[in-house]
């Protein structure tokens, strides 16, 4: 029986074909190849400033990649700037009394949001005071 190994590991093989095979089946499992798969994923950064319906800016306003656990809150200025990861990437754009806003960045580097009011009328508001006399 020949003796054929592959990164360190021996096997013993009767024919050439079959240590190539059991190499091939091992290839998802070794470490190297695991880190050249995390070194090809892309990432790009996203600029851009979140106003409000009368064009002003909106500070505090969360700025996240959809299905990621990433995300950033614009300046006082409204800017933000997000690394994300791929081309295929959805920004979801949150602030309290706005409707959040899901944008698709596509290929644009540069995304300007404008944030609507969310109508909420008195009647969903609950209020509680106590006092005495």
């Amino acid at each position: 029986m020949k003796k054929c190994s592959s990164r360190g590991l021996a096997f013993a093989c009767p024919v050439l074909t079959k240590c190539l095979l059991i190499t091939f089946l091992l290839l998802p499992f070794m470490p190297g190849l695991q880190m050249a798969s995390q070194a090809q994923t892309v990432r790009r950064v996203i600029t851009g400033i979140v106003r409000n319906y009368k064009d002003e800016p909106v500070s505090g306003a969360t700025v996240m990649e959809k299905g990621a656990t990433n995300g950033v809150v614009t300046s006082e200025e409204g800017r933000f700037s997000i690394s994300v990861a791929g081309k295929n990437v959805i920004l979801v754009i949150t602030y309290t009394g706005y409707v959040p806003q899901e944008i698709a960045a596509g290929n644009n580097n540069t995304q300007d949001v404008v944030l609507s009011l969310e109508n909420k009328g008195l009647n969903e508001v609950v209020v509680v005071g106590y006092g005495a006399q």
